[in-house]
């Protein structure tokens, strides 16, 4: 019998000496020569990614496809989602990748509580588009709780993480 020579699988990309590290905790790249523009910089393989199109997404990824507000609204699937795999805690496969996003956004004025804004932007049009925005972010909030629980999602995850999130930000 004739030995078959296995064909080596090219790797698409750069090697890693053309790439340094340039953030704390690897969470950024340069390339240290200059890069032709048709040579991938990496390969990000898709069972990595965080998409709705993952098996375990199943549950949301079919809320998402059937409820009008995920389909005029594009990322609130993936908002779903992430949600979804940060209750899971440890058993999610993007447990160490959750931890490092932060868990409110007090930098941002509709975040802000009215008591602050107010004296601020008092007969401005911005105060009343915060106002405006924080109301629909509350309306939109009970309305996929509602329709979460209609769809099988148990709203006791909300609870749960509340909870967590009040513990985190005494």
């Amino acid at each position: 019998k004739k030995k078959k020579k296995k064909k080596k699988k090219k790797k698409r990309g750069l090697k890693k000496k053309y790439l340094k590290n340039c953030c704390i905790a690897g969470r950024g790249v340069v390339a240290l020569d200059d890069l032709n523009m048709t040579t991938p910089a990496m390969c990000i393989p898709r069972k990595i990614m965080l998409t709705l199109s993952r098996n375990d997404a199943e549950k949301i990824r079919d809320f998402a496809i059937y409820d009008d507000m995920c389909q005029r609204t594009q990322s609130l699937g993936l908002v779903l989602y992430v949600w979804y795999e940060r209750m899971r805690e440890d058993k999610s496969y993007f447990k160490h990748y959750l931890d490092c996003l932060p868990l409110q956004f007090d930098n941002l004025p509709q975040n802000w509580p009215l008591k602050d804004i107010a004296p601020l932007l008092s007969d401005t049009i911005l105060l009343d588009t915060i106002i405006r925005i924080k109301l629909s972010h509350l309306a939109r909030y009970l309305s996929i709780r509602e329709k979460l629980t209609k769809f099988g999602i148990q709203p006791v995850l909300f609870k749960s993480n509340l909870n967590k999130f009040k513990k985190k930000n005494k």
